[in-house]
């Protein structure tokens, strides 16, 4: 699980999400499939809230090493886009 504090953590991430060919499946709200198009892998994400702390997981290589990583990068913006529909904004 990686810890999530801020944007800056997640800047190489982001970098590396926005050149990749990456697909966002939504599998239900904190749950998300990312697809490298790519290559057809197929990454779990997940996010939760634990003591007011926000966490995302993946299970790709750098996921289970807890560094931030393209996947979680990709479906980080999909989940706070949904979870700001959901509040309304």
């Amino acid at each position: 699980m990686i810890k999530i504090e801020s944007q800056e953590q997640f800047e190489k991430a982001i970098g590396r999400a926005r050149k990749g060919d990456l697909f966002v499946r939504f599998v239900r709200f904190r749950q998300f499939v990312v697809v490298n198009r790519a290559t057809c892998a197929e990454y779990n994400v997940n996010f939760f809230v634990s003591r007011g702390r926000r966490f995302g997981g993946c299970d790709c290589k750098a996921g289970r090493k807890h560094l931030p990583c393209k996947h979680v990068a990709a479906a980080l913006a999909v989940h706070l886009g949904i979870a700001s529909m959901r509040r309304g904004h």
